[in-house]
């Protein structure tokens, strides 16, 4: 009896590591990463704002190398953006403070990071609130500064 459960362990063990077809030997860890292809983040209004802020962040950081494609890259960074822009009226009584119209902007952002396995290494959901226009390149300096955050190790404290 004892043998035969040794044998069916083997057997479920070798269909487990089959299944995983060597999962892992091409997986890089985030702070590995080098070379990062920043994709599109889709057609929607501010989409592409939010991406040029990303690349721009990204680019001054120093902490990875921009390229030109996904061929060249160590791992993508891509997902879905947009702003929208909502006008309020302008208040019934004129203040001090407000007499016309308030335009407010909001951008919003899902992004990943995937290596080349299309493991994804590293994500973040992100919005940001303006009275200005440059809600979406703001957002994509927030989103790269904390991927470049997460990307970056830490050293032990411990002395």
């Amino acid at each position: 009896m004892c043998n035969l459960m040794r044998i069916w362990l083997s057997v479920v063990l070798c269909v487990l590591i089959s299944a995983s077809g060597g999962a892992g030997q091409n997986a890089i860890a985030l702070q590995d990463v080098k070379k990062i292809y920043v994709d599109s983040l889709g057609d929607e209004p501010g989409a592409s704002a939010i991406r040029s802020g990303i690349v721009d962040r990204l680019a001054k950081s120093g902490r990875f190398d921009l390229v030109e494609s996904a061929d060249l890259a160590d791992a993508v960074l891509s997902g879905e953006g947009h702003l929208t822009k909502t006008t309020e009226p302008p208040p019934l009584i004129r203040t001090k403070n407000r007499r016309g119209p308030r335009t407010n902007y909001q951008a919003v952002a899902t992004v990943q990071l995937k290596g080349k396995d299309r493991q994804v290494l590293w994500s973040h959901d992100g919005s940001h609130d303006s009275k200005t226009n440059k809600a979406g390149a703001a957002l994509g300096h927030a989103i790269a500064n904390k991927l470049v955050k997460a990307a970056t190790p830490h050293e032990d404290k411990q002395k």
